[in-house]
């Protein structure tokens, strides 16, 4: 049965009515032709699409870490080259605080080298050290500019 996405919203709960009658009157509730069992093996089958979001932290921590997702958190975490002391720290120190907000769902952060994965990710860069998918981009100016 088609679900108008409108219905749909940040979080969801399905859940299933059974009308039934055999009777036009006097039915008995307790009658077997008016149960239905939705067994173990029943399932739901979604079809979603993903929308685009424009790279804006407004919404933060979300989309790297979203409160109402159950399940375990996965942040890749990309350098451009082997991390000199200063990103390893800074790595740290991000995955402890997204890994804090994580708490029972568990975390993963696969690091990656000058690849960009195929999902939202933490980029660790600086201007003199930058993966090659951000050579385009301008350069950074620090604080004292």
């Amino acid at each position: 049965m088609p679900i108008n996405p409108l219905f749909i919203t940040d979080f969801n709960r399905v859940r299933l009515e059974f009308v039934g009658h055999y009777r036009d009157v006097c039915e008995n509730p307790a009658s077997s032709t008016l149960w239905l069992d939705v067994g173990r093996s029943s399932v739901l089958d979604l079809t979603y699409q993903t929308l685009p979001v424009k790279n804006d932290l407004s919404h933060f921590p979300v989309p790297f870490f979203d409160p109402r997702d159950n399940r375990q958190v996965t942040l890749p975490v990309v350098f451009a080259g082997s991390p000199d002391l200063m990103q390893q720290q800074a790595a740290s120190i991000v995955s402890s605080w997204f890994g804090s907000r994580a708490g029972w769902r568990g975390q993963h952060f696969p690091v990656m080298y000058n690849t960009l994965p195929d999902r939202n990710a933490i980029v660790f860069a600086t201007n003199d050290k930058r993966p090659d998918f951000l050579r385009d981009h301008s350069a950074g100016k620090s604080a004292g500019d």
